[in-house]
């Protein structure tokens, strides 16, 4: 099959367009913490270390309050997965086994992300995943570094 070059040039247009769409939906989750904490990015490392349950001090000492929506929302299914390089299925087993090994403690279900956000707002030491779209007005949203 022949390809002119301006058949060639929208068929790679097309697949970028594509690319950068199914990009764009997968990463549908933004990691929120009160106004007062002082950190404005976060390492990729510790977002995960946080959420497995292995750090649990901010650099201040302070205790770190983790919380997420529902684990089976496509949200936390991205984060999960860009994050923690998990799946909800391994996440959940990986706070079962700390659990009941009494390793740990699972970081908050909140029901919406709104709910999530009046408990960053009310928690000075407290993070949490939410869906991106949510309104983030009342609290500062982290970047990701990788």
């Amino acid at each position: 099959m022949k390809y002119t070059a301006k058949g060639l040039f929208l068929l790679i247009l097309t697949a970028t367009a594509l690319m950068s769409t199914a990009s764009t939906r997968a990463d549908n989750h933004a990691v929120i913490v009160n106004r007062s904490n002082s950190i404005t990015s976060i390492d990729k490392e510790f977002l995960a270390s946080i959420y497995l349950g292995r750090t649990i001090l901010w650099e201040n000492g302070e205790r770190i309050k983790p919380g997420m929506i529902a684990v089976d929302s496509p949200s936390i299914k991205s984060f999960l997965k860009a994050v923690c390089s998990s799946t909800t299925r391994r996440f959940n087993a990986h706070w079962m086994k700390q659990i009941f090994s009494g390793s740990g403690i699972r970081p908050l279900d909140f029901s919406s992300s709104e709910n999530a956000i009046r408990y960053i707002v009310s928690h000075p030491n407290a993070i949490a995943i939410v869906d991106g779209s949510s309104n983030l007005d009342k609290v500062k949203h982290l970047k990701i570094i990788d």
